[in-house]
Formats: structure tokens, C-alpha cells, sequence
């Protein structure tokens, strides 16, 4: 009996599995924590621009586009005039009584008329091309200078005293310097001092001639 006792524990011994092979890692199961979003507002925000810089840069942008938009002028008017003399080979032909009438006008006046509107619109565009090349190589400067702009009109919009739109620098245009936004703020204050003080000025003569009646 103590013999088979003695083969069965052997037997037994010999079947269990090591303790190891039930081991886990825990090393191999943490994982590093990943990094911290940053954040898409703080790297798409351009770096604050100063009321200056942005006067100046505001300044010479306008001057380039009316550089530019000189020479596109001067082509829009060859444009207009060789295109016209394409459509009217015949128009310097001729007597003056034979000449054929373009809509019921002149063809001189209409040529004319037809020079000015395209040298106005080659102005434009190239005063816009300018402006659009511009942005297009110096992203970040235009969105620094886009929301200057728009805090600069959010700032007019809300200091602005009431009344008519063709009032003295409604839009403050004439701003181009930070003293001369000051005097445009105090001016506002006046003014809306002159207001409230016609309004109540107003509302005691309806009172006054509301007791008489």
C-alpha cells in the first residue's frame, strides 16, 4: 500500500506544470500614456499684431495695390481698343456721314466709354492680384493682420456713438495712428453726450407742453 502511495505522488509530481508558466508580465502590459493634444486653437492663432504694425502694413498694402493696379490699367485700355478696331476695321474709313452708329451713339464715344470701363476694371484686378499674392506668401502675417482688423472694427462698432452713417468717420477711416484712435474715443464721447443731452432736453418740452395742455 505504501508502495502505490509513493508511485502516485511521483506520478503526480512528475505531471504538474511549474509555477512559472503561469507567470505574467506586467511589464509587457503597460503601455506609455500618449502625449498631450496640444491644443488647435494655440497653433493655428497667429502671434498678436500691434496697432502700428498693423496701420503700416494696412498702408502699404494699398500703395502696392495702386502701383500694381497702374500698368493693368494701361492694359485693359490696349485691350479694349484692339479688340474694338478687330470688330470695326472699317471705322476710320469713309466719310463722317457713312459711318454706322453702334447702339445708336458715336463709335468714338463708344470706343471711348468702352477704354474707361476696362482700364477701371485691369485696375482692380490688379490691385486684387497684388493683395492675393501677397497673402498667398505670408499666411501667417494675414491672418495676424485679418484678426487686428476685425478686433479694430469690433472696438469701432461698440465705442461708436448713434446716429446717421454719413457722420463724421463713422467707420473711423481716418484712424492711422493710436493717439488719433484716442481723439476718434473722445470725440465718440462727445458726441454722445450732445445726444443724451438734446434727448433729455427734448423729452422735458414734450412734458412741459403735455402740463400745459
Amino acid at each position: 500500500m505504501a508502495t502505490l502511495l509513493r508511485v502516485a505522488r511521483t506520478s503526480s509530481a512528475s505531471w504538474s506544470i511549474p509555477a512559472r508558466y503561469f507567470h505574467v508580465d506586467t511589464k509587457r502590459e503597460e503601455r506609455p500614456a500618449p502625449p498631450a493634444a496640444r491644443p488647435v486653437a494655440a497653433a493655428d492663432s497667429a502671434p498678436p499684431m500691434a496697432f502700428e504694425d498693423y496701420i503700416k502694413l494696412k498702408k502699404s498694402l494699398s500703395v502696392r495695390g495702386y502701383v500694381m493696379g497702374v500698368p493693368f490699367t494701361f492694359l485693359g485700355m490696349t485691350a479694349s481698343s484692339l479688340t474694338f478696331i478687330s470688330m470695326y476695321p472699317n471705322l476710320f474709313e469713309g466719310k463722317a456721314d457713312e459711318v454706322q452708329l453702334i447702339m445708336g451713339q458715336d463709335p468714338m464715344v463708344v470706343a471711348g466709354v468702352a477704354g474707361m470701363l476696362s482700364g477701371f476694371a485691369g485696375f482692380l484686378v490688379g490691385s486684387s492680384l497684388i493683395k492675393r499674392g501677397w497673402r498667398m506668401f505670408n499666411k501667417e502675417k494675414a491672418r495676424a493682420m485679418d484678426a487686428k482688423e476685425e478686433d479694430f472694427l469690433r472696438r469701432i462698432a461698440k465705442y461708436r456713438a448713434g446716429g446717421e452713417k454719413h457722420a463724421d468717420d463713422y467707420y473711423g477711416d481716418k484712424v492711422k495712428t493710436l493717439s488719433a484712435y484716442r481723439v476718434w474715443l473722445r470725440d465718440q464721447t462727445k458726441i454722445r453726450r450732445q445726444q443724451e443731452a438734446f434727448r433729455k432736453a427734448q423729452e422735458a418740452a414734450t412734458a412741459t407742453a403735455a402740463e400745459k395742455i
